[in-house]
């Protein structure tokens, strides 16, 4: 799959994140909200570049894509979080129908929360 995600994002504003993957796969979101992104490896079952060994990976939406393999996924940061802050974004996809592993991964992308 590949991420795309803004360089920054306003707190309160909605902002699309979008993910380009195969034809009606499954796509989980991830979020570290701390800054530098740290891996979590499961081995032989999934390889994410954030999620500080699982222990600040936190999923913040599901999506499943279109035929054309698109699925958007819009956040919206709550106002009340203090800022500036840096967080790390990546996704998993998987094909429902015949799950594999290992998963699926994204690039991950860091954005800036304003």
């Amino acid at each position: 799959p590949v991420y795309l995600a803004p360089t920054g994002v306003v707190r309160g504003v909605p902002t699309a994140f979008d993910t380009y993957t195969e034809r009606d796969w499954i796509v989980l979101h991830f979020l570290q909200p701390s800054f530098p992104p740290v891996p979590s490896v499961l081995p032989g079952t999934v390889s994410l570049e954030i999620g500080n060994n699982f222990t600040e990976l936190l999923q913040i939406g599901i999506v499943q894509a279109d035929a054309g393999g698109y699925a958007p996924f819009t956040l919206t940061v709550p106002v009340a979080l203090p800022s500036p802050m840096t967080w790390s974004f990546e996704v998993i996809a998987f094909d429902p129908n015949h799950l594999t592993t290992p998963l699926a991964t994204s690039n991950a992308v860091s954005t800036i929360v304003l």
